[in-house]
C-alpha cells in the first residue's frame, strides 16, 4: 500500500493547479485550503505508517526507495516557516527514534542509511530549525518544536554516544562561536551527555533540556544583535 499511496500523493501535489492565481480571491483561498488538507492527511499517513510494526515492510527492496525519499522530504519540511509543518515532521522522527535505535546498531546498507540520515542530516536540520527566525520562544507551537528538537538530540545522544554529543556541540557552536562558554550551552550539552547510553533517561530530562535549548536560542539571538550606537 505504501508505495502507490506515496507516489499518488506526490503526483497530486506536483500536478496541483489553481483555478485562480490571484491571492485575494475565494477560489485561491479554497484551493490553498484543499492543498493544505492533502498535506495534513499525507503527514497523518506517514505518522501512522512509519512505525516499528511496519518497519520491515518499509525497508523491502520495493518500498525502500519511496521510504528514503519520504524521510528526506520530511527533513526538508523542517526548514519552513509553518510551525505546524515543522512540528509534524520532527514529531515523526521523534517517534521513530524510539524504535529505530535497533536498526541503527545492525550492519548493512539499511543501518548505514539510518546512521547518515539520523546522525548527520537530521541533526543539521534540527539545528537549522531551532536557529530559524520563524521560531518565536513565546509561541505555543514553537515551544512544541523545541521540545521535539530536544528529545531528538537526547535520543541521538543515547543511540550514537559521546561522538554524537561532540558533533552536536561543534555544530551548535559553529552557529554562534561565542555561546560555547555560555551557561545554557553547557547545560544543554550536559543533558545530552547524561542520556549516553540510556535512552530511558530521555523522558526524564526532556523538559529541562527543552528549557536549556530555549535559553541557548535566546543567547544566540542576543549575541547576534547589532551593536547599539552611541
Amino acid at each position: 500500500v505504501f508505495r502507490p499511496l506515496y507516489e499518488k500523493t506526490h503526483q497530486i501535489l506536483r500536478d496541483f493547479s489553481f483555478i485562480d492565481e490571484k491571492e485575494n480571491t475565494v477560489a485561491y483561498a479554497s484551493h490553498i485550503e484543499d492543498r493544505d488538507d492533502i498535506v495534513k492527511k499525507y503527514f497523518s499517513i506517514l505518522r501512522n505508517t512509519i512505525t516499528a510494526h511496519c518497519f520491515r515492510a518499509l525497508v523491502t527492496p520495493r518500498n525502500m526507495p519511496c521510504f528514503k525519499q519520504a524521510l528526506k522530504l520530511l527533513i526538508e519540511a523542517t526548514d519552513r516557516s509553518n510551525m505546524s509543518l515543522v512540528k509534524g515532521s520532527l514529531d515523526i522522527f521523534r517517534r521513530m527514534l524510539n524504535w529505530a535505535k535497533n536498526a541503527v546498531k545492525e550492519s548493512g546498507p539499511i543501518a548505514d542509511f539510518f546512521k547518515e540520515l539520523l546522525g548527520q542530516e537530521l541533526t543539521s536540520a534540527t539545528i537549522r530549525a531551532c536557529c530559524s527566525p520563524h521560531i518565536d520562544p513565546g509561541d505555543a507551537k514553537a515551544s512544541m518544536v523545541m521540545m521535539c528538537i530536544a528529545e531528538i538530540h537526547l535520543h541521538l545522544s543515547a543511540i550514537f554516544g559521546k561522538e554524537f554529543v561532540m558533533f552536536l556541540s561543534t555544530q551548535l557552536a559553529n552557529r554562534s562561536p561565542a555561546v560555547r562558554m555560555s551557561l545554557p550551552f553547557q547545560k544543554y550539552i550536559k543533558f545530552c551527555e547524561m542520556c549516553v547510553p540510556d535512552s530511558r533517561l530521555v523522558t526524564k530530562y526532556a523538559f529541562t533540556a527543552r528549557d536549556s535549548l530555549r535559553g541557548l536560542i535566546a543567547e544566540m539571538r542576543w549575541r547576534r544583535r547589532p551593536a547599539s550606537r552611541t
